[in-house]
């Protein structure tokens, strides 16, 4: 017994076993082609071998005996590089085995593909004739290169289809051009053989009546040949058969000029406003997308976990490739959502997403983000927008197809934009205010921007479209919302009177008082909310609720999508979201009521949820620049303000009840933050008060977001901080005790 245990105590584990390597294996075949090649081009100087692979090559496969060396190198490449999944491997060195065969074939048809091009041009001319052979011979070569490369042939035709049209459009335009300058120079020579010919016209009198061109120009610039008896000879000239002159000549001035391109900043509106050319923003970047397909390795994954699936179709986006799988029967939905970690891992990226199913589509999308992310400019989104009376439409961005997503402010009609710092809400306001800045004029829409942070709107004050300048002060901003409600009930007031619903139809009923759109754009809710949360909430919710017809818009933007802020009320009132990146999915779910947005890029993705969509809409969204908007601002604030300029004049907010209703508020709030713990009975210990009235202020602290709800047997949480006292000082400032008797 001991020595058995002796003697397993000395084993020792065998080595393992040389395995495949393949480096050495495509190393191989690279030297293999490489004495293939210098004996094809010098047999002589490569010994026996060379002869004897010489002799072989150019036996077998004549004058494709050089794409054989081909061959080797790309199979040698693909071994070299050891793809790791042996099916995809033998499928790609199958591809190149296959073309370079096909080609032989084409040599063997014009009797120069030694043996085996030979014998397969004649085995397919047989059996479908020379025609036929050559035509299945060319397809072969496509089909094998296509089928590794993953080439679009839709994509190619389309890009040289695209080329094409581009070059003869451009020829077209040039010999245009060319003519129209040829044009204007014959014309020139015969106004300056005009001008020279009656110097020597008019001397002999019986040349007057047929002159060779009109005079009229002549005649207008030099005033000493019209005081002279010059003129007189002239006038036989109207009675000539030339009826284009007679007219030029009777009416007293020049034949016209051809008029001129107008550009685009000359259309003007009924209001005499100029729209800018969208020639002030920057051009698009040219896109070079990448063609290499994941679809064989995502199906061979999918394989693995026992689910059938097969990639119908991709879609190529700015950030993000879209997979198009179409399970197998009896494949569950949820089967393949479960896998989005393991096919993260499987195609190492950084992010994905699964839309399981597509909306319309019998398939399930994989959402894998692309290597390099292409820039959509606002000018490519700009050229789909529409304009018209009646219609506040923005772009957005592309989706994950390139297609422009387009939306109309008046259908939504109120927008919420929320996410993590940095995600790209503020670029996504600056679009939206471009593109209406873009397509609308100060007498259509005017609008009101808060921006607490004071960096991001400023740029906008001057332009002709503001009500007022940017408020960046959030007690200006709380009473102005105010003043808005109060601007909203004269609207309806006005409406009642004119017996019209709505502001298109009052518009309509009396083009001379016209009532312009009015769009609220707030840059960050939160800090509104922690000044005013009762008033601000309030008048968001009078307006998302009324102020439909009346066209007042809101577009709200957050960084702190948390429930405090964005509350219940106002989800229920602004039905249109935008959700950017988040770092959870609680934030995804207040924003959106649904999972998702923890997935997204940062840098612009977003979900688009319109008030009419099932489900959010993945977008790469549009970017402007800060040169854009000056310029565009400064196109504008050299126009005029609109007559129909509304009169609201934003004044900090005097809260009707002045504060709180207990004087200790304060006090207890001051408590709370320097000890950080809210409980009752430490407000009834330090202030010396009863149970009642310690949850009295607790109620008061929780109202104006001192201290938040309470969540059973954990404490309060503390959402207030020493920087946050002065403003508490004002807020929580004890209410006016004088009364009148009613």
């Amino acid at each position: 017994m001991k020595r058995t245990k002796s003697a397993r105590a000395r084993r020792v584990d065998p080595l393992p076993g040389l395995t495949l390597n393949f480096e050495i294996i495509g190393g191989a075949l690279f030297v293999l082609a490489g004495l293939i090649a210098i004996s094809l081009l010098r047999a002589d100087a490569a010994g026996f071998f060379g002869q004897v692979a010489n002799a072989t090559m150019h036996s077998w496969f004549g004058d494709a005996a050089w794409l054989g060396v081909l061959a080797l190198v790309v199979i040698g490449a693909i071994v070299f590089l050891e793809i790791h999944v042996p099916k995809i491997m033998a499928a790609l060195a199958g591809c190149a085995a296959g073309a370079f065969l096909a080609l032989a074939g084409l040599f063997g048809m014009a009797n120069a593909g030694g043996a085996v091009g030979d014998a397969i041009a004649h085995g397919l001319s047989a059996l479908f004739g020379i025609a036929g052979a050559n035509i299945v011979l060319v397809f072969a070569v496509v089909a094998c290169i296509v089928t590794p490369t993953g080439i679009s042939l839709k994509r190619v035709f389309g890009s040289v289809s695209t080329s094409v049209a581009g070059a003869a459009t451009g020829l077209a335009d040039s010999t245009r051009e060319a003519l129209r300058r040829s044009r204007q120079a014959r014309l020139e020579a015969a106004q300056q053989h005009a001008a020279l010919a009656p110097a020597t016209a008019f001397e002999p009198a019986e040349f007057a009546p047929a002159p060779p061109v009109e005079p009229a120009p002549f005649l207008k610039e030099d005033p000493g040949i019209e005081d002279s008896g010059a003129v007189d000879a002239v006038e036989p000239a109207i009675e000539a058969p030339q009826p284009l002159v007679e007219l030029d000549i009777a009416a007293g001035v020049a034949p016209p000029a051809p008029p001129a391109k107008q550009p685009r900043a000359t259309v003007r509106s009924e209001g005499g406003y100029r729209l800018p050319d969208f020639a002030l923003f920057n051009p698009p970047e040219k896109r070079v997308q990448s063609e290499a397909s994941a679809a064989m390795l995502l199906e061979e994954t999918l394989a693995s976990f026992g689910v059938a699936g097969k990639v119908t179709h991709i879609e190529r986006g700015p950030s993000v490739t879209r997979y198009e799988i179409t399970p197998g029967r009896g494949v569950k939905v949820s089967a393949i959502k479960s896998l989005s970690d393991n096919i993260q891992l499987v195609l190492a990226a950084q992010s994905v997403r699964i839309e399981a199913p597509i909306p319309g589509k019998a398939a399930v999308g994989i959402e894998v983000p692309n290597s390099a992310v292409s820039t959509v400019a606002i000018r490519e989104i700009l050229d789909h927008v529409p304009k018209g009376e009646g219609m506040l439409c923005f772009g957005l961005g592309k989706d994950i197809t390139g297609r422009p997503i387009v939306a109309d402010l008046t259908r939504m009609p109120h927008l919420l934009v929320a996410g993590a710092t940095g995600a790209g809400k503020s670029v996504c306001l600056n679009v939206i205010i471009a593109s209406l800045l873009a397509t609308c004029t100060p007498d259509q829409v005017q609008m009101l921007l808060v921006d607490p942070k004071r960096v991001e709107l400023a740029e906008y004050n001057g332009i002709p479209h503001l009500i007022a300048d940017c408020i960046t002060d959030p007690k200006l901003a709380a009473g102005a919302l105010y003043e808005l409600t109060k601007e909203m009930d004269a609207r309806y007031e006005r409406f009642a009177q004119a017996g019209v619903r709505k502001i298109e139809e009052f518009n309509q009923a009396r083009p001379h008082e016209r009532l312009p759109y009015i769009v609220v754009a707030i840059d960050e809710l939160a800090d509104l909310m922690l000044v005013a949360p009762t008033r601000v909430e309030t008048s968001i919710c009078r307006i998302a609720q009324l102020a439909r017809a009346t066209g007042i818009h809101l577009v709200i933007a957050t960084q702190r999508p948390s429930v405090d802020v964005i509350t219940g009320l106002i989800k229920a009132n602004i039905p249109s979201r935008i959700a950017f990146a988040v770092s959870s999915q609680v934030d995804s779910r207040t924003i959106l009521d649904m999972a998702g947005a923890e997935r997204l890029l940062g840098r612009g993705d977003m979900l688009f949820l319109p008030i009419d969509a099932p489900k959010p809409l993945r977008v790469q969204g549009a970017l402007v620049t800060g040169a854009e908007i000056e310029r565009l601002c400064e196109f504008w604030r050299e126009q005029g303000d609109p007559a129909n300029r509304l009169a609201i004049s934003p004044a900090e907010l005097e809260d009707e009840s002045g504060g709180p209703a207990d004087e200790l508020a304060y006090d207890a709030a001051q408590i709370i933050v320097e000890r950080q713990m809210a409980s009752v009975a430490l407000l009834q210990a330090e202030l010396k008060i009863g149970h009642p009235r310690a949850v009295r202020l607790m109620k008061i602290l929780e109202q104006f977001r001192v201290v938040g709800p309470a969540e059973g047997t954990k404490p309060r949480k503390i959402l207030a901080g020493d920087a946050d006292m002065e403003n508490l000082a004002t807020i929580l400032a004890p209410r006016n005790r004088a009364q009148t008797l009613l």
